[in-house]
């Protein structure tokens, strides 16, 4: 790939990252919905400790970063490496603009934000596809798995381990609503990327 198609891919993963960004700062997290993958276990620890969002994000893909560096090579990591830092870092800064601004949520009502919430990371997320990177955290653990379990699915890896998010979302005490309402945006996520990617 010549440097202007560089530029554009990169391009393209950026504008990944920012929708997924606003997803997780304007949508999901002012509702508490933790609708798996890393973002949401970010969102479940955020309840019990003062951390930023994109700082979570970030601390709990380094170790996965190393692992899949270790296992797949850079090749495979340096969109990826890219993507995660830079959707932690804008998500980060739309929960400081948020406080800056006394902004509110996107949204009052929490079934919009977990439609809304679940289409825009999807977007993001499969821009960030498109261009051969990924968000890190679920689908390093999902390529891992694969590794060693040839036997199950992609698909059913990605679900048993955004299930397990959700179940921890469950034990935290995030409430009954808003893990409805988790599962729902997983759904949308779901329809969404297969859209994207699919085209």
């Amino acid at each position: 790939m010549n440097r202007i198609g560089r530029i554009r891919q990169y391009g393209r993963i950026t504008l990944g990252c920012f929708l997924f960004a606003m997803a997780v700062s304007f949508c999901l997290e002012p509702w508490a919905l933790a609708a798996g993958g890393v973002s949401g276990l970010a969102i479940v620890i955020g309840q019990w400790l003062p951390l930023e969002t994109g700082t979570i994000i970030l601390f709990l893909n380094l170790p996965l970063l190393w692992l899949g560096w270790r296992r797949f090579g850079g090749a495979f990591l340096a969109e990826t490496i890219y993507a995660t830092v830079t959707s932690a870092l804008l998500t980060n800064f739309f929960d400081h603009l948020q406080r800056w601004t006394a902004m509110p949520p996107m949204t009052e009502q929490i079934w919009w934000a977990a439609l809304l919430g679940g289409a825009l990371s999807a977007a993001g997320v499969g821009l960030i596809f498109r261009e051969g990177g990924t968000t890190g955290g679920t689908d390093i653990v999902v390529h891992l798995l694969r590794e060693r379990y040839r036997k199950f699915s992609p698909g059913l890896i990605f679900l048993a381990v955004d299930t397990t998010v959700i179940v921890l979302a469950a034990v935290s005490g995030v409430g009954t609503q808003s893990l409805v309402w988790a599962v729902v945006t997983l759904g949308v996520f779901s329809l969404v990327l297969n859209r994207i990617v699919s085209k």
